[in-house]
């Protein structure tokens, strides 16, 4: 299992799973040492964040967004250039978004830091997004703890003092 996620100290994309769950932040040069639970360990998928610690998650499918709002948006703007094309080329898409939808597997995130959980079992007691559940975690501040690097205000405390 592989998770993706953001260093806290300076928001740089990192990644972690398989055998190192220790991570040294490419942007800060800080160390973050993430938890995994027993069940992430033996490949029985996410029941506990390895990040921040939360038991609350999401699944959604595994594709990048960027890449399918560009798509989208390319297609809205045929239906200026020719009406009838521009229908055509929305309707081609919608088909080829339901293929995707059924052959891309699903990715589980976490409503607290975000993170990604990748190339994993599924949780059969995970769902789709809740607005509800998301609103619950705003704000909550959980996130792992980074040691050394180069941190204005000093390092951050090590994980369990806050």
């Amino acid at each position: 299992m592989i998770v993706n996620f953001v260093c806290p100290r300076c928001g740089t994309e990192a990644r972690a799973g398989g055998a190192s769950w220790d991570v040294v932040c490419t942007g800060c040069g800080g160390s973050i040492r993430l938890e995994p639970s027993a069940a992430v360990l033996a490949g029985d998928g996410v029941d506990r964040c390895a990040v921040c610690g939360a038991e609350a998650f999401y699944l959604q499918k595994d594709i990048n967004r960027n890449l399918g709002l560009v798509v989208v948006a390319l297609g809205g703007l045929m239906v200026f250039w020719n009406f009838l094309i521009g229908i055509g080329v929305l309707v081609l898409l919608a088909i080829a978004d339901w293929a995707l939808y059924r052959m891309l597997p699903d990715a589980t995130v976490c409503y607290a830091c975000k993170s990604v959980y990748r190339e994993g079992p599924k949780n059969p007691t995970h769902r789709g997004y809740e607005l509800t559940v998301d609103e619950a975690f705003e704000g909550s501040g959980n996130m792992p703890a980074v040691v050394g690097g180069s941190e204005p205000n000093g390092p951050v405390a090590p994980t369990g003092q806050r």
